[in-house]
Protein backbone atom coordinates (compact mmCIF):
# COMPACT_ATOMS: atom_id res chain seq x y z
CA UNK A 1 0.00 0.00 0.00
CA UNK A 2 1.31 3.43 -0.84
CA UNK A 3 0.30 6.45 1.25
CA UNK A 4 0.56 10.11 0.21
CA UNK A 5 3.77 10.75 2.19
CA UNK A 6 4.90 7.08 2.33
CA UNK A 7 5.61 7.29 6.09
CA UNK A 8 4.48 5.30 9.11
CA UNK A 9 2.54 8.33 10.32
CA UNK A 10 0.59 8.64 7.05
CA UNK A 11 -0.13 4.88 7.04
CA UNK A 12 -1.54 5.05 10.58
CA UNK A 13 -3.57 8.16 9.70
CA UNK A 14 -5.02 6.31 6.69
CA UNK A 15 -5.87 3.08 8.55
CA UNK A 16 -6.86 4.69 11.88
CA UNK A 17 -8.18 8.18 11.07
CA UNK A 18 -8.54 10.50 14.08
CA UNK A 19 -7.27 7.83 16.48
CA UNK A 20 -6.68 10.40 19.21
CA UNK A 21 -10.38 11.27 19.31
CA UNK A 22 -11.94 8.89 21.81
CA UNK A 23 -14.06 6.93 22.53
CA UNK A 24 -14.24 4.78 19.40
CA UNK A 25 -16.78 1.97 18.84
CA UNK A 26 -15.39 -1.58 18.90
CA UNK A 27 -16.11 -1.92 15.18
CA UNK A 28 -13.56 0.85 14.48
CA UNK A 29 -10.71 -1.50 15.44
CA UNK A 30 -12.37 -4.71 14.20
CA UNK A 31 -12.51 -3.36 10.65
CA UNK A 32 -8.87 -2.19 10.50
CA UNK A 33 -5.44 -3.77 10.84
CA UNK A 34 -1.82 -3.24 9.87
CA UNK A 35 0.17 -6.36 9.03
CA UNK A 36 3.93 -6.56 9.31
CA UNK A 37 6.59 -9.13 8.52
CA UNK A 38 8.82 -8.69 11.60
CA UNK A 39 8.32 -8.33 15.36
CA UNK A 40 10.57 -5.25 15.33
CA UNK A 41 8.21 -3.52 12.89
CA UNK A 42 5.20 -4.58 14.96
CA UNK A 43 6.82 -3.12 18.09
CA UNK A 44 7.58 0.15 16.27
CA UNK A 45 4.02 0.47 14.96
CA UNK A 46 2.46 -0.43 18.33
CA UNK A 47 4.66 2.09 20.17
CA UNK A 48 3.85 4.85 17.68
CA UNK A 49 0.09 4.22 17.92
CA UNK A 50 0.17 3.98 21.72
CA UNK A 51 2.04 7.30 21.94
CA UNK A 52 -0.64 8.99 19.81
CA UNK A 53 -3.46 7.50 21.86
CA UNK A 54 -4.78 9.76 24.65
CA UNK A 55 -4.63 8.75 28.30
CA UNK A 56 -2.20 7.53 30.92
CA UNK A 57 0.11 4.66 29.99
CA UNK A 58 0.40 1.65 32.32
CA UNK A 59 3.14 -0.99 32.09
CA UNK A 60 2.17 -4.56 32.94
CA UNK A 61 4.97 -7.03 33.76
CA UNK A 62 4.70 -10.63 32.62
CA UNK A 63 7.14 -12.19 35.09
CA UNK A 64 10.02 -11.43 37.41
CA UNK A 65 11.79 -14.81 37.68
CA UNK A 66 12.02 -18.29 36.17
CA UNK A 67 12.10 -21.45 38.22
CA UNK A 68 14.01 -24.32 36.65
CA UNK A 69 12.96 -27.35 38.69
CA UNK A 70 15.86 -27.04 41.15
CA UNK A 71 18.68 -27.05 38.57
CA UNK A 72 19.98 -23.67 39.78
CA UNK A 73 19.88 -22.28 36.24
CA UNK A 74 19.05 -18.66 36.95
CA UNK A 75 18.66 -16.15 34.15
CA UNK A 76 19.00 -12.40 34.68
CA UNK A 77 15.70 -10.50 34.49
CA UNK A 78 17.19 -8.17 31.86
CA UNK A 79 17.85 -11.14 29.57
CA UNK A 80 14.39 -12.62 30.08
CA UNK A 81 12.76 -9.25 29.43
CA UNK A 82 14.68 -8.82 26.16
CA UNK A 83 13.34 -12.02 24.56
CA UNK A 84 10.68 -11.39 21.90
CA UNK A 85 9.97 -14.74 20.32
CA UNK A 86 6.97 -15.41 18.12
CA UNK A 87 4.24 -17.04 20.20
CA UNK A 88 5.58 -15.93 23.61
CA UNK A 89 3.94 -13.09 25.52
CA UNK A 90 5.83 -9.82 25.90
CA UNK A 91 7.70 -9.32 29.18
CA UNK A 92 6.36 -5.78 29.40
CA UNK A 93 3.03 -4.75 27.95
CA UNK A 94 2.26 -1.03 27.77
CA UNK A 95 -1.46 -0.25 27.66
CA UNK A 96 -3.87 2.68 27.73
CA UNK A 97 -7.58 2.61 28.45
CA UNK A 98 -9.55 2.12 25.23
CA UNK A 99 -6.50 1.16 23.14
CA UNK A 100 -6.52 -2.38 21.71
CA UNK A 101 -3.77 -4.64 23.01
CA UNK A 102 -0.75 -5.00 20.73
CA UNK A 103 0.19 -8.34 19.21
CA UNK A 104 3.43 -9.78 17.88
CA UNK A 105 3.85 -10.87 14.27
Amino acid sequence: MITPQNTLESLIDLIYPNIAEQPKPDSFFLDRTILSTTNDSVDEINTYILNRFPGEETTLLGFDKVEDGGNDNHYPLEYLSSITINGLPLAQLKVKKGCPSPCSA
